[in-house]
């Protein structure tokens, strides 16, 4: 019976980084999609951002995308069933988790993607939040979920900040993927965002931080001169929390104008257009996501 939530099946990674613009969203449809499509993976999205973008580019997926919108629009969005009611419900409720209707809140884009959206409600929500009160939120969600469905692994689309809601999904997630630009401000940004976790975030220890560079130029088939270099200082910085696990990633996502477009288009991933080094990079990723290959010391 599935009365419990076995971690270890349904393993909740959270793509996280408080600098804007590094593509958290666009690298959670492409892996989400890339372990579904390619690895045989049962997926499960959540969009815990207000700006809606990962509820987007599913709404924009052909063949699904008139009919995401459909039940989005007459099922969905005005139930109780929204992230935002059902945390609004957690908060005022002694933090439990009401009845769920899985059709109302689960949309299955394909039979191994699933996709629970954002909804205009969560903007200003945070405000109206106790971090205390709501930290646990998602681990009951996802309890309550795995009730009635299980997927092997929950991708989660965090804002560019730490609030209330953020806190919840990293509390329950055991990885974090953080994408940085290769530029100078990748470290302040990754020593900001740790410094800020150490404190904020149950058993950190427990914790894993897989950082990996994207939107990277190559020259001569390899990292250039600036991304080389950034990728360096990174990794040798030494003032990072001493009681969090940061792994360097050696998978170096191309800055490549294709990719944010790949978002609202479904052929990416398809041989026959694919991009060999885009392929390789997100291969690769998943790998190291999923514990296939080894960190880049």
């Amino acid at each position: 019976m599935l009365n419990e939530v076995n971690k270890s099946i349904m393993k909740g990674i959270a793509t996280i980084n408080f600098k804007g613009g590094v593509g958290k969203t666009t690298i959670t449809w492409l892996l989400a999609r890339y372990a579904s499509e390619k690895r045989g993976k049962k997926i499960l999205l959540i969009d815990t951002d207000a700006q809606m973008s990962l509820t987007t580019a599913a709404m924009a997926q052909k063949p699904f995308d008139l009919l995401v919108r459909d039940w989005y629009k007459d099922k969905h969005k005005g139930s109780a069933y929204t992230i935002a009611n059902l945390i609004k419900s957690y908060s005022t409720n002694e933090n439990k988790i009401q009845l769920l209707d899985p059709r109302s809140l689960i949309y299955p884009l394909t039979p191994s993607l699933s996709l629970i959206p954002s909804t205009e409600e969560m903007y200003g929500l945070e405000y109206n939040l106790e971090y205390q009160r709501n930290k646990y939120f998602f681990r009951d969600l996802i309890k309550k979920i795995g009730r009635k469905k299980t997927y092997d692994y929950i991708f989660f689309d965090c804002s560019p900040n730490f609030s209330p809601i953020s806190c919840s999904v990293l509390n329950y997630a055991s990885l974090y993927l953080v994408p940085v630009n290769p530029d100078p401000f990748g470290r302040l940004a990754l020593k900001t965002m740790t410094n800020v976790l150490s404190k904020k975030i149950d058993q950190i220890k427990k914790k894993k931080f897989g950082v990996f560079m994207n939107k990277v130029n190559y020259f001569r088939n390899k990292p250039d001169r600036q991304a080389s270099d950034n990728w360096t200082s990174l990794k040798a910085f030494k003032d990072y929390p001493k009681d969090i696990a940061i792994e360097f990633w050696n998978a170096n996502i191309p800055d490549r104008a294709v990719i944010p477009r790949s978002i609202m288009s479904p052929t990416l991933l398809e041989a026959k257009n694919a991009d060999p080094k885009i392929q390789s990079s997100i291969n690769k990723l998943w790998d190291q996501l999923s514990g296939g290959a080894s960190t880049d010391d």
